[in-house]
């Protein structure tokens, strides 16, 4: 299952997603940074959006910035980092996307 490529130092978003947003469907958006206590960046880190009434869901990796990116049908979400050693925890469990919106999430490992 691939989550995502480091090209040149950026990300490409949306790199694994479980099937496609309708067409017609304005997505909304779920951006953040991703960093460790000290504030530096959790490189390889991997976040997951998964909507629990419709069953998709996206991920994607955390960039070299520690920042990530993917677009998301409107819904409800849980959302689930990854990080690179292997731990992980849900980091939201009732968020809500609204269509054509950008919500910043940003997570502390």
């Amino acid at each position: 299952m691939l989550a995502g490529f480091i090209i040149g130092g950026r990300m490409l978003p949306n790199a694994n997603v479980g099937r496609a947003i309708p067409m017609g469907m304005e997505p909304g958006v779920l951006h953040g940074y991703v960093s460790e206590s000290g504030g530096l960046p959790t490189i390889g880190a991997t976040v997951m959006a998964v909507q629990q009434r419709d069953d998709f869901y996206a991920s994607t990796f955390v960039s070299v910035n520690g920042q990530y990116y993917m677009n998301l049908q409107p819904g409800e979400y849980i959302v689930y980092v990854a990080f690179p050693d292997g731990s992980g925890k849900v980091v939201a469990s009732e968020l809500q996307i609204e269509r054509g919106a950008a919500h910043e999430l940003d997570i502390l490992y």
